[in-house]
């Protein structure tokens, strides 16, 4: 069944960003390195170890290339086709 999302969900995560790109409308693409991830709520699709994608309308530049952050994001899509979106983040 293509075309579903996601329930509602929220997840900690923390890792290391290891790619960042900006692109329109202020948005960043990274790809972040898990080392940790705490489910809040709903279902929860990322594994510790793994590297995901992302995107986010929080600022994050070159800066945060090869940086530890930990970030509140929510999983959008389906199952073959998504992708985190960075709610709030903190360097570490």
């Amino acid at each position: 069944m293509s075309g579903i999302g996601a329930a509602p969900n929220k997840v900690i995560l923390t890792g290391t960003v290891i790619f960042v790109q900006p692109l329109e409308d202020n948005k960043v693409s990274l790809t972040l390195q898990l080392e940790k991830v705490k489910c809040m709520f709903g279902p929860c699709f990322a594994q510790e170890g793994e590297n995901i994608r992302c995107f986010s309308f929080i600022k994050i530049d070159s800066f945060f290339l090869n940086q530890k952050i930990v970030a509140t994001a929510e999983y959008i899509g389906g199952p073959r086709d998504g992708i985190y979106q960075i709610l709030e983040l903190e360097a570490h």
